[in-house]
């Protein structure tokens, strides 16, 4: 097989990870509480980060897989972006989860 970044080798083609099933956000949606996303579901095993946003916007400094939410997001919708990075080439992918909200007090 002709490998794109050059040479012929046999294994796996250093693809991204396709997302089959999107991230989903849950918990209670109101300040003081914790939202957590799932990763997903990808085609090929991967990493994880996060990012999450608030009314479609990164949210500085927010990148794990749970929120604590704070007064800022009150009235707002929370989502989180998965990336998955591939274990084998390091091609990355991301996805947008559902968005939570409007947060409450």
């Amino acid at each position: 097989m002709f490998r794109p970044f050059g040479g012929f080798g046999v294994g796996p083609d250093p693809t991204p990870p396709v997302n089959t099933v999107a991230p989903v956000v849950s918990g209670t949606p109101s300040v003081g509480s914790t939202l957590t996303t799932t990763n997903g579901t990808w085609d090929q095993a991967a990493t994880f980060t996060y990012q999450w946003k608030r009314d479609g916007v990164d949210i500085p400094g927010s990148t794990n897989f749970n929120r604590i939410l704070i007064g800022t997001d009150f009235g707002t919708l929370i989502s989180c972006v998965v990336t998955a990075t591939a274990t084998v080439g390091g091609q990355s992918a991301s996805m947008l989860s559902n968005s939570v909200g409007p947060i409450t007090l």
